[in-house]
């Protein structure tokens, strides 16, 4: 019998050899076993002899102990030492795969409460497993075992649990408010805070915009463009300049996400998460978002989301929530929407690869006989025809629409198409428009395009079918907009609405699910166009691609589960481990590495690099800081070799887009500790120029440009006329162009620009967009 002696009072015993743990759970991952933040409480592990001696503690203070006799989290931080310490006691004859516990004896719990514990592992013999006997910090006799047999598990495979969807949770975040960084600036309307950064004002810590309304729910429609409007304003109003670098700027919102259900009543304002969360991937750690029921002490309040370090929170009832990533397990799966035999289906950009594609499945596997697929250009667009045959031939009746459905007379047209005798069922909204560009580059216009194909559409679809009995309404959301990926604010703005509209129409009882498409597969034949830089760069930030198969299989699953929102992405989760830096979203699915402050990070890399190129002749440092800069991009474009990037060579010529612009500079800004301007590539076009620019950042030297006398007026002309009006646009140039010509007003310029519609692109064009 174990006895309160198993635990030696010297601790650890004299002799004990400590093993080491650095990188163990990612190991433990690695085999099957991801634990999440609640569960990594294994603090320190030592061997004597056959013996195990295990330091475990709670991560989180401040959970629940009351309600456990042992707090789960701790006994398992316990049996993980185990596996630290290389015990291997379970079950004769199976040795493979990662073991469980499978067999108890004789537990015996001696006292309550405990946050911390000390335990002794002692392997027993033949087939008796181990022993364990735990104390807490003062000595106390916790929980003895007299034995343990763990049995060996299939091996849990990271590609298989890739298989299944995702769906965003906010996860509440206990701890005390903190002490208020004093008063907080406040403004009510963009204008204010348009007007007052026109200044020079003192910069305070935090600048709050306040885009909370009090009538949410008058013409939607009409709401979600001045909102959006509103958003972009701020944010390119914030990132314009360098003055509020040291400064962040707080985004408010009420009733624009959903926790734990509840009902999205500014389904409009969800527009302004889309849109900032691609500003924060362009320039991190600049700006907050913040969804708020009610407000005592703003300034208290504030402070407590600074203090925790996250990009996006939501506070119901004082507490703060966190968005997390989490998988849905095969649990989740209930067939909450059936499409009834005998009625119609309305696909939006039904002719399209995607709304073809969804088609054929909606005949093939769920049996609709009547479908009627909206198109702008109806039975004109390309492979229309062949699409209806096929159909046809597989036992439906196809009608096919001309009709703008961002339009309520659009969605008329459309819905008065449906055949009396199979009345309309369900709806699948399919279609969109791209228009991509970083956030400074946008304007109001290219941001009312893209939302009137997507946001536009689905709320006249929306209100349109509330009097129909409805068994299935689906949105084609992007990850986009839950990611927030860089360069598509404007389709993530657009995204995040439908998320937010497929949770108020479940809050009404209707039914609704909206899918956040990741990556398609580029090797299944639907990504020939998706560049090699691309995928790369997806892959580098964990998005793996899907296959066809694996894409109509998620649709199906997405049915089958009572969420209303869900993402669809395969994810390469040892990518993101190795990743320089996770998004907060991602860490309900893998740890984050120890985070330090912005500022903490940026006087760690500054002093590096400086420390390198101290008291070095101006061209050997210039040397060093040009190994960087061409490491950084030949990374960037999925070079092996940093020789790859010619020190002369244009950027563009190197196959630079927008994207691969903002990247890049993120990268040197962690590399270097600077506030790198997001243009820094187009501004000075040669990994040589960048290398002398930031060289001369690092010493404090002021910038000389380029000289302008040596420049004639016919070279320029010759440089403008070489560059794609799309890429001044996409970079911003074309707007300032046209200002210093007088002539502010873009709309023309903008309207001569030819718009895709993802329903009439081929799906190569496609992969590309609704990956991003």
């Amino acid at each position: 019998m174990i006895g309160p002696w198993t635990v030696s009072p010297q601790w650890p015993p004299t002799g004990a050899i400590p093993v080491e743990l650095h990188g163990f759970y990612d190991r433990l991952a690695d085999a099957g076993y991801d634990y999440g933040p609640s569960f990594r409480g294994l603090r320190a592990v030592w061997r004597h002899g056959t013996d195990i001696y295990v330091e475990a503690v709670l991560p989180e203070p401040d959970s629940d102990t009351a309600h456990y006799g042992l707090h789960p989290a701790l006994l398992d931080a316990v049996l993980q030492g185990m596996g630290a310490g290389d015990i291997d006691q379970g079950v004769d004859g199976e040795d493979e795969g990662p073991r469980m516990p499978f067999a108890w004896q004789n537990v015996v719990l001696h006292a309550v409460g405990a946050t911390a514990l000390r335990a002794r592992i002692k392997p027993g013999t033949g087939s008796r497993g181990v022993s364990i006997a735990a104390v807490d910090e003062s000595g106390r006799l916790v929980v003895t075992i007299e034995s343990l047999t763990t049995r060996a598990t299939p091996a849990i495979s990271e590609a298989g649990a890739g298989e299944r969807l995702l769906a965003l949770q906010w996860v509440s975040q206990l701890g005390s408010l903190s002490p208020a960084l004093g008063p907080v600036t406040v403004f009510g309307a963009v204008d204010e805070l348009v007007h007052w950064a026109a200044g020079t004002p003192e910069v305070p810590k935090a600048v709050v915009i306040d885009l909370r309304s009090a009538d949410v729910n008058h013409a939607v429609a009409q709401r979600v463009h001045v909102v959006a409007h509103d958003a972009l304003r701020a944010v390119q109003t914030w990132l314009g300049g360098d003055r509020f670098e040291e400064s962040t700027l707080m985004v408010l919102t009420s009733g624009a996400v959903s926790v734990e259900g509840e009902d999205v009543t500014d389904p409009a304002a969800a527009t302004v998460w889309g849109l900032v969360r691609s500003a924060q991937s362009e320039d991190p750690d600049r700006i907050v978002l913040a969804d708020v029921d009610t407000i005592d002490d703003l300034d208290a309040v504030v402070a407590q989301i600074l203090s925790i370090s996250e990009p996006q929170v939501a506070i119901r009832d004082g507490v703060v929530h966190v968005a997390r990533l989490t998988r849905l397990t095969s649990a989740d799966e209930i067939a909450d929407q059936l499409v009834p035999a005998g009625g119609s289906v309305v696909v939006t950009g039904g002719t399209g690869n995607l709304g073809a594609i969804i088609a054929r499945h909606l005949v093939v596997s769920h049996g609709v006989t009547s479908l009627v697929l909206a198109s702008r250009r109806g039975l004109q667009a390309s492979g229309a025809p062949e699409l209806v045959d096929t159909l046809t031939g597989l036992g439906a009746r196809v009608r096919v629409v001309a009709c703008d459905v961002s339009t309520r007379a659009g969605v008329d047209t459309l819905l008065a198409a449906v055949p009396a005798e199979a009345p309309l069922v369900g709806v699948v909204h399919a279609a969109g428009v791209l228009d991509d560009g970083v956030v400074t580059a946008l304007t109001p216009q290219r941001l009312d395009t893209v939302l009137a194909a997507k946001a536009d559409a689905a709320w006249h679809l929306h209100q349109a079918t509330l009097d129909r009995d409805l068994a299935m309404f689906v949105l084609y959301s992007s990850a986009a907009g839950i990611l927030g990926s860089a360069g598509v604010a404007n389709y993530a703005a657009a995204n995040t609405f439908l998320d937010a509209l497929a949770e108020h129409r479940r809050a009404q009882g209707l039914a609704a699910v909206s899918i956040a498409w990741g990556l398609w597969d580029s090797g299944s034949g639907m990504g020939s166009r998706l560049q090699e830089t691309d995928t790369f760069r997806a892959g580098r930030s964990g998005m793996s691609g899907m296959s066809i198969e694996q894409g109509l299989a998620w649709f199906d699953a997405a049915l089958a589960q009572p969420r209303a929102t869900v993402t669809a992405t395969r994810l390469d989760l040892a990518a993101l481990r190795a990743a320089t830096s996770i998004p907060t979203v991602f860490h309900g699915l893998v740890a984050p590495r120890e985070r330090r402050s912005t500022a903490a990070s940026a006087e760690a890399a500054t002093s590096l690099l400086p420390q390198r190129i101290t008291g070095l002749p101006e061209s050997e440092a210039l040397e060093i800081v040009l190994d960087v800069v061409r490491a950084e991009v030949a990374l960037v474009l999925a070079h092996d070799e940093a020789d790859a990037i010619g020190i002369d060579r244009n950027f563009r010529e190197l196959g630079f887009d927008s994207l691969t612009a903002v990247e890049v500079r993120n990268r040197l800004n962690t590399a270097t500790g600077l506030r790198l301007p997001v243009t820094i590539v187009f501004d000075y076009p040669t990994p040589g120029q960048v290398a002398g620019y930031v060289l001369e950042q690092l010493n404090g030297k002021p910038v000389v440009g380029p000289d302008e006398t040596d420049i004639d007026e016919s070279r320029i002309r010759r440089y403008l006329s070489a560059v794609p009006i799309s890429e001044l646009r996409k970079t911003g140039l074309l707007a300032a162009l046209l200002q210093l010509a007088d002539n502010s007003d873009t709309s023309d310029i903008h309207a001569e620009v030819d718009r895709e519609s993802t329903e009439d692109m081929d799906i190569e064009a496609l992969v590309q967009h609704f990956a991003d």
